[in-house]
């Protein structure tokens, strides 16, 4: 009885990777945040401090579960967070701290197209997405949050039976509405135009993934 046991056991564990059906990702990279006009304005009532958000390349993390529905599909669900810190302006000393922060949320459909028993990966994903848009002082937006579409590609390689290293690459595709602005001055682009404008913004993230 008790060989039985444990060969039981060990044909479970040998067959752990074969039948996982969730996996978590983390991921650590860089937003390139590219948008020329400026999405915030922070000015401090009695001084002479004007600060606008520029472009910069900002750190951003992010966290993905999937759900495997067939060998080499998976809903996938996720949300990666950038902190620009990027700024443009001046004033009194010390100036305060500025920031611009974006929450990259989707929803995509994973289709691996290699053998699933292979050590390397790679991926396509495409979805529904949603921008969320906060940070200091007042948004020149005219709404914080933007819908639009997410897709993704990524490579990666097992490090044992339920580990991988990968690298993701994410392009979240939405319209923007920047309104009217009564401020000029301190370098604020003198052709700044209020309306709709789609962007592009992408995201390179080495990730790690946890097979369950």
């Amino acid at each position: 009885m008790r060989s039985t046991l444990v060969a039981l056991a060990l044909s479970v564990c040998a067959s752990a990777p074969l039948t996982a059906q969730w996996t978590v990702t983390t991921q650590i990279g860089v937003h390139a945040d590219r948008l020329r006009p400026p999405q915030r304005i922070l000015t401090e009532d009695g001084s002479s401090t004007v600060m606008f958000s520029a472009p910069g390349e900002a750190p951003v993390i992010g966290i993905r579960v999937a759900r495997s529905i067939r060998p080499q599909f998976s809903i996938d669900v996720g949300v990666a967070v950038s902190q620009n810190q990027s700024w443009s302006g001046g004033g009194a000393v010390p100036l305060p701290d500025f920031v611009k922060r974006t929450a990259f949320s989707s929803a995509t459909l994973l289709f691996r197209p290699l053998d699933p028993e292979s050590s390397l990966q790679v991926h396509l994903s495409v979805g529904p997405a949603a921008i969320f848009h906060g940070g200091s002082g007042e948004s020149v937006l005219t709404r914080e949050i933007d819908v639009g579409f997410a897709g993704a590609a990524g490579a990666s390689f097992a490090i044992g039976d339920r580990m991988t290293l990968g690298l993701d690459v994410q392009n979240y595709v939405f319209a923007s509405e920047f309104g009217e602005v009564d401020f000029a001055g301190a370098g604020f682009p003198a052709d700044y135009q209020p309306g709709t404008r789609w962007r592009s913004e992408w995201l390179v993230l080495p990730s790690l993934r946890i097979r369950f």
